[in-house]
């Protein structure tokens, strides 16, 4: 059974409310590691802590309507391949096994994996999920949170639907360094030897499927 602070990052993603920026104190408070704090200083120190409306919509923007990516990693990954519900089926065994609630999301949504982790006993099965679903989906998001990115994003859609989303937020990319945070944490947990320097392809080729699709 790993550490509470995989608990306390999985709580990170929930919608953030009046609590928000309490909580993310108090999970600072509990690293210990140099790399995994900076990061979470790092996301502490860019928060428009005086607008909890501000951090709402950062956090649509980073992970749901139109949003950056999402926080279910077999899609990330997979997308709507068999590969996706094969991991989805084992998930969910282990899930219920572990008495793990997801709520109203999938087994392969970010959280319950960080619930999971926080609660599951055997090392040889961890070590396969987070070597093999949870790191590789970690580097593809954590691709997508760049300027570059974002512009190849905004120009996309300005194509097919002739307006822009607002993503002027100074703050924009704010969630990256949760996710490399957790990303360090995990290199660390389980001695994997890998980088976050990747940015992924996957996210926009998606995304010009999808609106290819609705012009037909």
């Amino acid at each position: 059974m790993y550490v509470s602070k995989y608990y306390l990052f999985a709580k990170l993603f929930d919608y953030p409310d009046k609590q928000f920026i309490s909580f993310v104190e108090k999970t600072i408070s509990e690293i210990q590691h140099k790399l995994v704090y900076n990061e979470m200083v790092k996301f502490y120190n860019f928060l428009p802590q005086d607008n909890i409306n501000k951090i709402q919509e950062l956090y649509i923007l980073s992970f749901d309507v139109q949003s950056i990516t999402t926080l279910d990693l077999g899609y990330v990954l997979f997308g709507d391949d068999y590969k996706r519900g094969e991991t989805l089926a084992l998930l969910n065994k282990e899930c219920k096994k572990f008495k793990i609630n997801c709520g109203y999301e999938l087994s392969d949504y970010l959280p319950n994996i960080l619930k999971l982790i926080y609660n599951h006993d055997d090392d040889a099965f961890l070590q396969g999920l987070v070597m093999e679903l949870v790191v590789p989906a970690l580097y593809k998001m954590i691709g997508e949170f760049t300027l570059q990115r974002d512009k190849l994003r905004k120009q996309i859609y300005k194509k097919h639907y002739k307006t822009l989303i607002d993503k002027s937020y100074k703050h924009i990319f704010l969630y990256r360094y949760i996710l490399r945070a957790i990303y360090f944490l995990l290199n660390i947990d389980f001695k994997l030897n890998v980088n976050v320097n990747y940015i992924s392809d996957s996210f926009l080729v998606n995304i010009k499927k999808e609106l290819n699709i609705e012009r037909f």
